[in-house]
C-alpha cells in the first residue's frame, strides 16, 4: 500500500526525487534485512550525492517496487558511478557478513560465563584454570569462521555438559 501511494505521489511530482528520498525508498525495500538496509541506505545516499546521480536514475530507483525485481537502474550510471556504488555496496555486504559471523548462539555465551567462573575458582589448580582459559580463547577465535551456528551451539552445549560431568565444585557452579 505504502509503495503504491509513493508511486502515485511520484507520478504527480514535477521534479526529480532527491537523494534522501531515493535512499529512504531503498531502505524501505530492504527493511526485512535489518542493519543491512540501514547501511545500504547510507551508501546510496552518499553515492547519489557525491557522484551526482542523474534525475532519470533517481526516478528509476523510486519507481522500483521490489528488491527482488530490480529495474536495472544501475545501467543508467556512468562507469565511475557504477564502480563507486559497487565498491561501497561490496564493503557493506562484507561488513554485514562479518557481523553475522560474529553472532554466537546463547549456549556459547553461557559456556563463556561458565568458564569465567571456573578460571576464578581457586579450588582448581592454577595450571588447570590456565589451560581451560587458553583452550576456550582458542575455540572462541574460531567461532566467527563457523557458518553453521546450530553446530556451534551444540558444541558449546556439549562443552558445558563436559564441565558439569567433570564434577568441579566451585562457587557459582549451581548456576551452570
Amino acid at each position: 500500500m505504502r509503495s503504491h501511494l509513493l508511486l502515485l505521489v511520484m507520478a504527480c511530482r514535477t521534479s526529480d526525487p532527491t537523494c534522501v528520498e531515493v535512499a529512504d525508498h531503498a531502505a524501505e525495500l530492504l527493511v526485512s534485512e535489518g542493519q543491512l538496509a540501514t547501511h545500504t541506505r547510507q551508501v546510496i545516499l552518499e553515492r547519489c550525492d557525491q557522484d551526482v546521480w542523474a534525475g532519470s536514475m533517481r526516478r528509476c530507483l523510486i519507481e522500483t517496487t521490489s528488491a527482488e525485481q530490480p529495474r536495472n537502474c544501475k545501467a543508467q550510471l556512468t562507469t565511475p558511478q557504477r564502480t563507486n556504488l559497487d565498491r561501497a555496496l561490496a564493503e557493506v555486504m562484507r561488513e554485514d557478513a562479518e557481523r553475522e559471523a560474529a553472532k554466537v548462539p546463547e549456549s556459547c555465551t553461557r559456556y563463556e560465563a561458565v568458564l569465567a567462573e571456573l578460571v576464578k575458582c581457586e579450588k582448581l589448580d592454577r595450571a588447570v584454570r590456565d589451560g581451560l582459559r587458553v583452550r576456550f580463547e582458542d575455540a572462541k577465535r574460531g567461532w566467527g569462521t563457523i557458518k553453521d551456528k546450530s553446530s556451534l551451539g551444540a558444541q558449546c552445549a556439549a562443552a558445558i555438559t563436559a564441565v558439569k560431568q567433570a564434577g568441579w565444585e566451585c562457587p557459582g557452579a549451581a548456576r551452570w
